[in-house]
């Protein structure tokens, strides 16, 4: 099964995406807007994503991570969130 966490990161709202590649078309199984905050912590990052893929216990499954954003200085603090 291949499961693919996708992010856009604008100016104001985050947005994360959960994708199962496993059949025959990609399948969006879940989705989660929070505010975007320029000067978060990759630990506040974490703890988005954390409670976003805690009802289904799909943390320990990504098989791979897409960031798109508007925001540079996050790409590293999310890549350190990952």
């Amino acid at each position: 099964m291949k499961n693919w966490l996708v992010l856009d990161i604008g100016n104001t709202h985050t947005v994360a995406g959960w994708y199962d590649l496993g059949g025959a078309e990609p399948k969006l199984v879940q989705t989660q807007r929070f505010r975007t905050d320029r000067d978060a912590t990759a630990d506040e990052y974490r703890h988005h994503l954390r409670q976003f893929f805690y009802p289904l216990d799909l943390w320990t499954q990504i098989d791979r991570i897409i960031l798109s954003t508007v925001v540079p200085s996050l790409e590293l603090v999310v890549r350190e969130a990952a």
